[in-house]
């Protein structure tokens, strides 16, 4: 019984850890949003988004699972920051990375361009969303969102 006590408290204590990582890692993502919006004139919209890769089957597995009964998609799901321009209809969808919280709240994955930092804490956090938005391939993003016209 001793070991369950245990292990109880320290399950209610874990919760309590991973709420409060995840306001703070929620406080460091709505700075992010708001700062990107205030310094594009309102132009550029980030927000996490539910995606979905599918796996691209060759014919004879797609015939396959047809014959089985099975037409689920099969892929992958995951979240992403994505970029916007609310301002114009039907703006295109820019994927700045794939976003991945642990259960404790941190590490915090972002993964782009070949790159996946763990983001342990605030400051390793706000340091790698820096630097994802200061690369050529965000500026492109964030370039082609600004221009678009209404």
């Amino acid at each position: 019984m001793n070991n369950f006590k245990r292990a109880f408290e320290q399950g209610i204590k874990h919760a309590d850890e991973a709420a409060e990582n995840i306001a703070e890692i929620n406080e460091v993502l709505d700075d992010f949003i708001k700062s990107i919006a205030e310094l594009s004139g309102n132009k550029v919209k980030i927000s996490v988004k539910d995606k979905f890769e599918s796996e691209s089957g060759n014919p004879f597995t797609t015939a396959l699972a047809a014959g089985i009964g099975y037409f689920g998609p099969k892929g992958r799901h995951y979240e992403a920051l994505v970029a916007t321009n609310d301002n114009v209809a039907d703006s295109p969808q820019f994927e700045l990375c794939e976003w991945k919280l642990s259960e404790k709240g941190y590490p915090v994955r972002i993964s782009y361009a070949g790159q996946s930092p763990s983001c342990a804490d605030k400051e390793s956090l706000t340091d790698n969303l820096t630097e994802l938005i200061s690369s050529p391939r965000a500026g492109k993003f964030f370039k082609q969102l600004i221009e678009l016209t209404s």
